[in-house]
């Protein structure tokens, strides 16, 4: 049984690419309380309250994991952990994270895996494309 259930599925195209990364933030339910050798990539586990809420109220999160699709699971570590994922916050950050926040700690963690975006893209008349990075380098 996994421990991950998927809250959302989404895409994002990094400025000067054609392509679109296409991500998952799944998941890890509050009562997953799994500590120790192995779960040390998870955030430490949380204190659930015993009594159902009356209200709407979302169960709490132990953490919630960012990953890219045909990112595999399964580590020597853990047989539940992703290989490579992009993102844990745990279920209080997940909480109070704005979008833009999330979108800038995504791009952040893209750049880290697949390097800096243009801040300019300049196509010429006869199809040449020249991206400009921050340190002003055509590429």
């Amino acid at each position: 049984m996994s421990i991950y259930a998927t809250l959302y599925s989404f895409a994002i195209q990094r400025f000067g690419e054609s392509n679109y990364h296409r991500l998952f933030a799944q998941r890890v339910p509050g009562h997953i309380d799994d500590a120790g050798p192995g779960w040390e990539w998870l955030p430490p586990p949380i204190v659930v309250p015993e009594d159902e809420p009356d209200d709407d109220t979302p169960a709490p999160l132990r953490a919630v994991v960012i990953v890219e699709e045909g990112m595999p699971k399964g580590t020597a570590r853990c047989h539940q952990e992703y290989t490579d994922s992009l993102l844990i916050l745990t279920g209080e950050e997940w909480t109070r994270i704005t979008f833009t926040e999330l979108v800038d700690a995504i791009h952040a963690k893209l750049e880290e895996r697949y390097g800096q975006t243009p801040s300019a893209v300049l196509y010429s008349p006869d199809g040449k494309v020249t991206k400009i990075y921050p340190d002003d380098t055509p590429g």
